[in-house]
C-alpha cells in the first residue's frame, strides 16, 4: 500500500508538470506517460492489484472528460457573450435618432429648461427633488405633488435656491416621493432624450444622448414618435 501511495504521488508530480509545461487540457497520450511512469515506480514483489489499478485508470479518464466539458463550457459561453454583443450592438445602431429612457441621474445644463425625467412606481403625493452640481454640492431642491404613476417630467431653470442661475455643465438629481400616508414610493430616475451617436466600449455599446451617455443594457423604452407614455 504505501509502494502504491509513493507511485500515486509521482503520478500526480507528473499530471502538474504536464500541465504547467503544456497549460492546455490533459489528452490520451499524457494518460499513457502517468501509468506508464506509475507502472514503473511500483514494487515488482507487491503489483498493484488488479481492482487497485482499474480504479485509478478510471480516476484518470475521469478527470479528463472533466477537463474537456469545462473547455467546451467555456468556449460556448465565449460565444453566447460574443453573440449577445454583436445583436446588442446591430440594435443600438438602428435607434440612432429615436428617443429612449433609460436609467441614469445626470442632465445637462446648458443656459434653457432643463428637463429631468423619472418613473413612479404608483400615485405620489409628494415628491422632492434634489439637484447637485459636478462636486456633489445641492444647489436647487423642487417640490411638486399628486404626481400620477409612470414616467414623468420636471422642468428645472437652472436657477439655484438663491434665485441665481448656475453655470452650464453637468449636474445630477435625486428624488425622494411619498404618498398620502407618508408611505414611500419607489422612484428610478431617468436619462431621456434623442439618441444622437453610438459608441463602443469594450465591445458594449453606449448612446449619446444629448450630451449625456447612457450604456444601451440600461435602456429601459424606445419611441420614435410623441405618443403619450414615450419619451419626452
Amino acid at each position: 500500500m504505501v509502494e502504491s501511495t509513493k507511485a500515486i504521488g509521482i503520478a500526480q508530480d507528473a499530471l502538474t508538470t504536464s500541465n504547467e509545461v503544456s497549460n492546455a487540457s490533459l489528452g490520451k497520450d499524457e494518460f499513457l506517460k502517468l501509468l506508464i511512469t506509475q507502472m514503473k515506480n511500483q514494487n515488482p514483489l507487491a503489483p498493484m492489484e488488479s481492482q487497485e489499478f482499474a480504479a485509478q485508470l478510471a480516476q484518470f479518464t475521469s478527470v479528463e472528460q472533466l477537463i474537456n466539458i469545462n473547455s467546451t463550457l467555456d468556449h460556448n459561453l465565449n460565444l453566447d457573450l460574443l453573440l449577445t454583443q454583436a445583436i446588442n450592438n446591430t440594435l443600438a445602431v438602428s435607434i440612432i435618432g429615436k428617443k429612449v429612457a433609460g436609467l441614469g441621474d445626470e442632465v445637462i445644463f446648458n443656459g434653457n429648461d432643463t428637463k429631468l425625467c423619472f418613473r413612479l412606481d404608483s400615485f405620489a403625493h409628494a415628491v422632492k427633488i434634489t439637484i447637485k452640481d459636478s462636486v456633489g454640492n445641492e444647489v436647487q431642491t423642487l417640490q411638486v405633488s399628486d404626481l400620477s404613476a409612470g414616467q414623468q417630467v420636471i422642468t428645472w431653470d437652472g436657477r439655484n435656491s438663491m434665485g441665481k442661475q448656475v453655470p452650464s455643465g453637468t449636474y445630477t438629481f435625486t428624488v425622494e416621493a411619498t404618498d398620502a400616508n407618508g408611505n414611500s414610493v419607489n422612484v428610478q430616475t431617468l436619462i431621456a432624450g434623442i439618441v444622437s451617436g453610438i459608441r463602443y466600449e469594450e465591445g458594449r455599446a453606449i448612446l449619446l444622448i444629448e450630451g449625456k451617455e447612457l450604456p444601451f443594457s440600461q435602456v429601459l423604452n424606445i419611441s420614435g414618435t410623441d405618443e403619450e407614455g414615450a419619451v419626452p
